[in-house]
């Protein structure tokens, strides 16, 4: 029960400051914006208005739980190859692995990473869709 009320208390902080953030520098392409979505535990969204059901529809994945602190998983729409990389603000790559996706999720632990935000970059060679993910402590 405290991990479930600790990501409300930080998903209610980060919805009074705006759900949806570029986390992109002013030079890439719009199509290439970074937006958060909150999920819990089960992967079910808990964003807020500001983010439709056509946005969620055109993303190649979801990732949850969004606030995390230990693992964070990543659900794929189809059994593709995927080349998945995992960005701090400064841009400096965390995390890039290439994923032949068979089950259509993977886990990736971020346990060690410092508390904030990170971009998890998903490209299956046709498209390219970034989130946000909030790594809390």
């Amino acid at each position: 029960m405290q991990k479930n009320v600790s990501y409300l208390v930080v998903a209610a902080m980060i919805i009074s400051a705006a759900l949806i953030m570029s986390c992109d520098k002013n030079d890439k392409h719009p199509d290439d914006k970074c937006i958060c979505i909150l999920t819990d535990i089960n992967g079910q969204f808990i964003g807020n208005k500001d983010i439709s059901w056509e946005i969620l529809e055109a993303l190649d994945f979801m990732m949850y739980p969004n606030p995390t602190s230990d693992l964070v998983f990543l659900t794929f729409k189809t059994a593709d190859s995927h080349i998945v990389s995992i960005t701090d603000k400064n841009e400096k790559v965390l995390f890039k692995q290439s994923f032949d996706i068979q089950t259509q999720t993977i886990a990736i632990n971020v346990i060690d990473y410092s508390a904030g935000e990170y971009q998890v970059s998903v490209s299956n060679g046709k498209h390219k869709n970034t989130l946000c993910l909030i790594k809390a402590n």
